[in-house]
């Protein structure tokens, strides 16, 4: 709602805007409240984006309301600015205005939280102290003792959907403690720039441990930059990336590992998932989930962003001398499905010069570098998550340096795919 640190408005110049500045003057009635600003780009790229995902949830959260609404007369976390005491009402206003225009656009909200990272105030963007779900604290890391003061304030509790939170500071494992002490309440991590950004981790590793904790969703922070990490007002955000970049000049996309990797998780665990097991160990964290629709999903993650030649064996649902699902070595080859398999994948890589990942289970058609690969159905079914880079030699230079997620998927009705 308004300008965060990413903005580019007004263009070659980045600042902050609300949608009452009003010119500074108070305006407590909100007599010149409007959302026109957000009609020229972030109107129709949301209704774009909710085109192709009509399921899609749309969350909002504000940085900093009006300057006039503050104590320091300005949208920037200039001195510790916060709300005015006679501003709460307007305040609680200005989001219902907010939401009704949107939806009188076209656009519904799922949920909003009201002010962004409340518990720091940075002075170079916006920022204060301080049937739509609400979301508390959208702090910067899991702070527990925000969490308490939220949750033993009755009429806060009994307003809030759930709670929010950011990465940051390498804590999401306090979530749990969040889900303990008010096991009916939602949690969702709210934003994380990983990958060489800010955080301590990797999208597939957020997912992992997000969901690990009791968290019901998992957001990255941002969604596309341009080549330099921006447009943004001030510093902002120092080495953070997007999904996707855009070259301004060319219009070229180009996706980070942080999309693929969002892209792998959120394509097999779906909404609805419930989780339904884990285990940790051997440099691998590997967590279960239940579709709606039955299937299960197995998500494995590099805990050191290093799968040292790993594979996941799950053949007919364990290896092929009787044992459990395991991790095992690629080079040594248990099982004969696999040297099949790896003789097909090899030829394919050494052809293509390109590297891709493998979901394939009996009778599926897949691809490789734009290769055609058919795999025969067997009595005992592929179902394996294969990084061509970890297994095959010849793939190795041409992938070097990817992040790598396995996973396996078992579907009532529905056959390997390729991502």
């Amino acid at each position: 709602m308004g300008s965060s640190d990413y903005t580019v408005t007004p263009p070659g110049n980045p600042g902050t805007y609300s949608y009452d500045d009003n010119n500074g003057q108070p305006d407590p009635t909100l007599a010149n409240f409007s959302t026109a600003h957000d009609d020229a780009y972030v109107i129709p790229v949301i209704k774009q984006a909710q085109a192709l995902n009509p399921a899609m949830k749309l969350f909002a959260n504000n940085w900093s309301p009006p300057a006039w609404m503050k104590t320091t007369n300005t949208m920037l976390g200039t001195n510790n600015g916060t709300l005015r005491s006679d501003m709460y009402g307007p305040l609680a206003q200005y989001y219902v205005k907010f939401l009704q225009e949107y939806k009188a656009k076209g656009v519904k909200v799922w949920g909003v939280t009201p002010q962004n990272e409340p518990t720091i105030s940075p002075p170079s963007y916006s920022a204060m102290l301080g049937d739509t779900k609400i979301l508390g604290g959208d702090a910067d890391h899991v702070d527990l003792n925000y969490a308490d003061t939220l949750l033993n304030n009755q009429a806060a509790r009994d307003a809030m959907y759930g709670t929010a939170w950011h990465c940051y500071r390498d804590d999401l494992g306090k979530m749990t403690t969040i889900h303990n002490t008010a096991p009916d309440k939602r949690i969702y991590e709210s934003e994380c720039s990983t990958g060489p950004g800010i955080a301590p981790m990797n999208a597939a590793q957020l997912a992992l441990e997000s969901t690990f904790n009791w968290a019901n969703g998992a957001l990255l922070w941002n969604l596309a930059l341009d080549t330099s990490g921006g447009p943004k007002m001030g510093v902002g955000c120092t080495n953070c990336t997007g999904l996707v970049t855009v070259d301004q000049a060319t219009g070229k996309a180009t996706y980070t590992d942080n999309y693929y990797q969002l892209g792998q998780f959120s394509k097999f665990v779906v909404p609805g998932a419930t989780r339904i097991g884990y285990t940790d160990g051997g440099g691998i964290w590997a967590q279960a989930y239940k579709n709606p629709d039955g299937g299960e999903v197995l998500a494995d993650g590099s805990v050191t962003n290093d799968l040292s030649g790993l594979c996941l064996d799950v053949t007919g649902m364990g290896t092929t001398n009787g044992s459990p699902v395991q991790l095992w070595n690629c080079t040594g080859n248990p099982n004969p499905e696999m040297e099949r398999l790896q003789r097909r994948l090899t030829a394919t890589c050494a052809a293509t010069a390109s590297c891709g990942v493998l979901s394939p289970e009996g009778g599926a058609t897949a691809s490789i570098g734009g290769a055609a690969l058919d795999l025969p159905y067997t009595s005992r079914p592929l179902r394996h998550r294969l990084t061509v880079r970890r297994l095959i030699p010849t793939c190795r230079a041409a992938c070097a340096g990817q992040q790598v997620e396995l996973v396996w998927v078992r579907r009532p009705s529905r056959h390997g795919r390729l991502l």
